[in-house]
């Protein structure tokens, strides 16, 4: 059986990385105490499933993070991560490594976190609902999991799969034509939508991330798994979660995002479930 094709995205990282900046740092750290409601995350445990550029668990550990521990699929990404890693004036208690959030072996040797946040990630994962499956018993009693997922656009979701499909088995020259065409179609409607709102035309990563970077990210996302904002709030609600916010983008492209909190007893986790 062919394995199914994979976009390298630690590759994409890796070159969004060359001219990370100062401005970029404080956007992801930002973003990051913004969604989850925190100026700090002292004495927390942070875990970054799915770290790409690494630069989330950068982000929580200048917000106080005690512990962090980052791994990926992508060996490329975790070289990424580890660039900042090795940057970091403060690294102790910061692993990074190579993982899978398929791989059930690996995720029972974690232990639990005060923190799992794994944005952008499981959609792609080609296993999605299992891995959903397999967060809960990552997060310490009370704990917060974030995820972001993208929202599913019916006939236009699918659609997007398979210019992904078509991205990740073309040679590089396609693949930059792809991405650039989108780019610029991307950049353009964001240009006229700030002429008719007078908005400003400095578009700010609200993550950290690069337009560019992002751009590349989205077209060659594969594989591709979407899901309504309902399914993802009934599915982990069903698992003892409580809802504490959703980042909602309607109909649009793009992903929901989700912070749910865990029961704040074994107990009452376990009787959830009966």
């Amino acid at each position: 059986m062919t394995e199914e094709p994979r976009f390298k995205f630690g590759k994409n990282w890796q070159n969004f990385l060359e001219s990370i900046s100062d401005e970029q740092l404080r956007n992801a750290s930002s973003a990051l105490s913004n969604l989850l409601d925190a100026e700090s995350l002292e004495d927390e445990s942070f875990l970054d499933a799915g770290c790409g550029s690494g630069i989330v668990s950068l982000a929580a550990r200048q917000l106080g993070a005690e512990r962090i521990h980052s791994f990926d699929y992508d060996k490329d990404s975790v070289e990424a991560t580890r660039t900042l890693h090795s940057s970091s004036t403060s690294a102790d208690d910061w692993t990074v490594e190579q993982g899978s959030l398929t791989d059930a072996d690996y995720l029972s040797k974690l232990g639990r976190f005060d923190t799992v946040y794994s944005w952008g990630v499981i959609h792609h994962t080609g296993a999605m609902w299992q891995v959903a499956e397999s967060l809960p018993s990552l997060i310490n009693p009370g704990g917060r999991l974030v995820v972001a997922i993208y929202n599913d656009q019916g006939t236009l979701s699918s659609l997007w799969r398979i210019i992904k499909k078509v991205y990740v088995k073309s040679p590089s020259p396609v693949q930059l034509a792809i991405a650039g065409v989108y780019f610029l179609l991307a950049s353009t409607a964001r240009t006229a939508k700030n002429l008719i709102t007078l908005h400003s035309f400095r578009r700010t990563r609200s993550r950290g991330m690069s337009g560019w970077h992002d751009a590349v990210d989205w077209v060659g996302g594969y594989p591709f798994e979407v899901a309504s904002r309902k399914q993802v709030t009934d599915f982990f609600e069903s698992k003892g979660f409580t809802t504490e916010k959703v980042l909602s983008v309607g109909s649009r492209q793009g992903c929901n995002q989700f912070v749910f909190r865990a029961q704040s007893s074994p107990m009452a986790e376990v009787q959830s479930k009966q």
